[in-house]
């Protein structure tokens, strides 16, 4: 596994993306409150993928990969 962050993101937001990944479980109910369009089927495809996310807050909230990056960072920190 690569332990560089991935292009664009900051040390900070992979280092917490890999705690989510780790409370996986709890971090399902914050993204219910934090993107009420995400559906659990969304959710579950996540499975701790940060991409897949990205992905999936793009198409529920109709915005670009930067702005859907920036609200995954956000919720990142939140946590």
């Amino acid at each position: 596994m690569n332990s560089a962050p991935a292009k664009g993101t900051s040390m900070h937001a992979e280092h917490s993306w890999h705690m989510a990944q780790g409370a996986w479980e709890k971090a399902k109910g914050s993204i219910r409150q934090s993107w009420g369009a995400m559906t659990d089927d969304d959710i579950a495809e996540c499975n701790g993928s940060r991409e897949v996310m990205i992905g999936k807050v793009m198409q529920r909230q109709g915005v670009d990969l930067l702005t859907a990056t920036k609200q995954v960072d956000t919720w990142l920190k939140a946590l």
